[in-house]
């Protein structure tokens, strides 16, 4: 938890300095933190907008996802040359890479073992986006609410109330395994055209708008994170 809250953080406090909008920077932080580009794809769901915001989702999602898969063959090869443990592995592996897939490559490519204590760490991680969806939610509607009073929207999106419904019924066994298994190649069609939805509106000349100093930050959010989650294993 505390990775999470720190990588955030972390990420918030360089963008300002670069004098980048917040937003940007916990859709950097957040994407990094939790779980890569399903993680960009909600939070920028929720963020206030702000200029140039679909370029910074578009340049987000292509800059996680090849930082990630830099992540899944690098990690690995610097866990052996540290002489981690299986299980010391797969929580490197759960608590630093983004992308569930690059997570269970990266760990299986060591061991079963830390295959598998690699995806529940990852699990984990990604159980804090709903808590940070909400929060980012609750604070864009008291912004908007600021600038202006009549405005009624919820302050919750429906996609959060969808999950919480979900995950009570999945918890309560309500679904069979065939419904479960259909639901889940549901969810993964409607992440893919939610990225190629993603991807109509973007123009890879415009991403140019962005800057170089956005590559910069992604590459220091991740390096952040890493360093962190390494110092507490040596700790331990």
């Amino acid at each position: 938890t505390s990775g999470v809250i720190f990588t955030i953080l972390f990420s918030i406090f360089i963008l300002r300095n670069f004098k980048l909008p917040i937003g940007f920077g916990v859709l950097i932080g957040g994407s990094i933190a939790i779980c890569g580009v399903s993680a960009a794809m909600a939070i920028s769901s929720v963020l206030p907008k702000y200029k140039n915001s679909e370029q910074s989702l578009s340049f987000v999602i292509i800059g996680i996802t090849i930082m990630s898969t830099i992540c899944m063959i690098l990690y690995p090869i610097v866990t052996n040359q540290l002489e981690f443990n299986n299980v010391k592995a797969g929580i490197f592996f759960g608590a630093t890479i983004h992308d569930v897939a690059q997570v269970v490559g990266a760990g299986f490519s060591i061991s079963d073992t830390s295959g598998e204590i690699a995806v529940l760490i990852k699990l984990f991680r990604i159980s804090l986006l709903l808590p940070l969806i909400l929060i980012i939610s609750i604070i864009s509607y008291k912004m908007k609410y600021l600038r202006d009073a009549t405005t009624n929207k919820f302050p919750i999106p429906s996609f959060i109330l969808f999950f919480l419904l979900f995950s009570a019924l999945n918890s309560l066994e309500f679904f069979s395994s065939n419904i479960k298994l259909t639901l889940h190649e549901i969810s993964s069609w409607c992440l893919l055209i939610a990225i190629s939805a993603v991807g109509t509106k973007t123009d890879f000349s415009k991403l140019k708008v962005v800057g170089p100093v956005p590559s910069l930050i992604i590459v220091l959010v991740t390096a952040f994170l890493m360093t962190y989650i390494f110092g507490l294993l040596i700790i331990i």
